[in-house]
């Protein structure tokens, strides 16, 4: 567990180096010094069920938002947004300061299962992957789906109200 939280300190520390402070500005990625850039920090909310929305939402520390709405979707097929990095900093936030890589992989439902969820981060060598069914596990975990959920436009594209 100490291990983890060393890893998500350095992983903010190089994301706030690799997005600055303030608005991000692409001249400022040229100015890393580093001979080897840090991968992108990737966040994924990917939602299956029947009879309601099924899409998937990535977000990327590069401050790229990606929508890809399927069955039962509002809107179907892919979408591509810019978010500010205040954006991507505060998502980041709520994933390492949540406990999220803490969490077990698996939440699965008493009952039959109806909606599958699948909440992830990749950040350089570590990934960290939740599947919950029937929004079943930890309050933390619904919490974070929701937070992306609430991403900038997200909700109108999928319809996805609860």
């Amino acid at each position: 567990m100490i291990r983890l939280r060393r890893v998500a300190f350095v992983l903010v520390a190089a994301l706030a180096v690799l997005l600055g402070v303030g608005t991000y500005h692409a001249a400022s990625r040229a100015e890393l010094t580093s001979p080897v850039p840090p991968k992108p920090i990737a966040m994924k909310l990917r939602r299956m069920c029947w009879m309601c929305p099924n899409y998937a939402i990535v977000l990327t520390s590069d401050g790229m938002l990606t929508y890809e709405g399927q069955a039962n979707a509002l809107v179907s097929g892919a979408r591509r947004y810019r978010v500010d990095a205040a954006v991507v900093q505060d998502m980041l936030m709520k994933f390492l300061e949540s406990g999220y890589l803490e969490l077990e992989n698996s939440y699965p439902s008493p009952g039959a299962d109806k909606m599958t969820v699948s909440l992830s981060i990749e950040m350089n060598d570590l990934t960290k992957a939740v599947m919950s069914e029937d929004r079943y596990g930890p309050q933390v975990l619904i919490d974070l789906e929701r937070a992306m959920d609430d991403l900038p436009g997200m909700r109108a594209l999928s319809g996805w109200v609860h």
